[in-house]
């Protein structure tokens, strides 16, 4: 993979959970492993942070985000838990890592000749450390200079301007990395409430 290695003034973290930032509809179901907070009489097509993964706070531990469309050829031991996202626009086959160190903090990577940008910024060297409420995705949202602004805009809850799709319909991928809460169902606020959706596979629409 050739990179280079972690940094040692790395600290403590608990573990993470990793969003996407999709359409949710009402038609796909019930189930107990995906939990999304929408509120009451809110309009559901619009895009929600959803859970995709949670990231353990083990030292070592890889979660490796690309097409996977070579998945039966790629050594587990490299790459860890990989997350497919097949339909997603500009997601290359193995396009970036997240690893967790000794110390139980997580690193980004991008891998090979992928671009990755972390809150609205092109990573131009892995790895690069993501703190909680960090958002990366594979290409420019706005532009190079509006980005980061778009990025922070985000953070204070406004989120229709980071969905897109393209031409052929494809939704282009965005994630949040956060921590993880202990309890979703404690941590709901009046006003709200959640549908449940299942995952019945890695591989996202």
């Amino acid at each position: 993979m050739g990179r280079k290695s972690i940094p040692s003034n790395s600290s403590i973290c608990d573990d993470g959970v990793l969003f996407i930032l999709t359409r949710i509809s009402l038609s796909r179901g019930y189930g107990t492993d995906q939990r999304v907070r929408v509120r009451i009489n809110s309009d559901v097509n619009q895009p929600y942070w959803t859970r995709e993964v949670i990231l353990l706070n083990n030292p070592g531990r890889k979660y490796t985000i690309g097409s996977g469309n070579d998945l039966e050829n790629l050594d587990p031991e490299k790459y860890g838990q990989f997350l497919i996202f097949r339909n997603k626009a500009d997601v290359a086959e193995e396009h970036c890592q997240i690893e967790c160190d000794e110390n139980g903090t997580f690193w980004l990577y991008s891998l090979g000749s992928a671009n990755t940008f972390l809150n609205g910024k092109l990573i131009p060297d892995s790895p690069v450390m993501l703190k909680f409420g960090d958002i990366f995705h594979f290409s420019h949202i706005i532009s190079q200079l509006w980005d980061s602004a778009l990025i922070h805009l985000t953070k204070t809850g406004y989120r229709k301007r980071l969905y897109r799709m393209n031409k052929l319909g494809e939704e282009y991928a965005v994630f949040k990395f956060d921590k993880k809460p202990t309890n979703s169902y404690e941590n709901k606020q009046p006003g709200q409430t959640f549908y449940q959706f299942s995952r019945l596979s890695k591989i996202l629409n």
